[in-house]
């Protein structure tokens, strides 16, 4: 059997699960064995909508275990993530993205852990000069917050910008980040 693409858009129903981080509880979102949306608080009624809007529908009890292995699995991984003792996420995830917020999100989870970008330079690695701004939309169309590091994109100048999780939870995510590895 082929592999969807990552950027194929999700079909069917999908399962729900909330995450308790040291960032703020967030909401993981699953269908056919993929996650497909990682939401904070603010932004969980948009992420829902976009979802439906795929053709998604939330459903409260699990029915498929390959989807509630997956919310497992996420929920271990941002453990590890959040303990400092995993700096790359191995999930499988389908963000339903154009190509070009595709293109921006790869790039996402090429950025090392504890590092920043600018999304003028980020721009400019891409060799889309003036890009910046569609770049910063992309950023923030990004369904999987964390997974795909949206965190370590900031502003001129390193200012925190547009975060749907707030700038408290990006500074949160940025000191786990630069920690040593494995360390509380």
């Amino acid at each position: 059997m082929k592999k969807k693409p990552e950027h194929s858009r999700a079909s069917g129903i999908m399962a729900t699960k909330a995450i308790q981080s040291p960032v703020g509880q967030l909401s993981a979102f699953v269908s056919d064995g993929n996650l497909v949306a990682l939401a904070f608080p603010a932004n969980v009624a948009s992420v829902t909508r976009q979802l439906e809007r795929q053709g998604l529908k939330a459903r409260k009890k699990f029915t498929d275990a390959k989807d509630e292995s997956v919310l497992v699995e996420v929920a271990r991984q941002l453990d590890l993530y959040f303990s400092g003792k995993l700096s790359h996420f191995h999930l499988p995830v389908r963000t339903g993205g154009t190509a070009f917020q595709e293109e921006i999100w790869k790039a996402l989870r090429e950025i090392p852990w504890g590092a920043t970008t600018t999304y003028g330079d980020l721009a400019r690695k891409l060799r889309r000069p003036g890009a910046a701004r569609a770049i910063g939309m992309a950023n923030a169309r990004n369904p999987i917050a964390i997974i795909i590091p949206c965190h370590r994109v900031t502003g001129a100048g390193n200012k925190i910008k547009g975060f749907a999780g707030g700038s408290a939870a990006v500074r949160g995510l940025l000191a786990i980040e630069r920690k040593p590895k494995g360390l509380p």
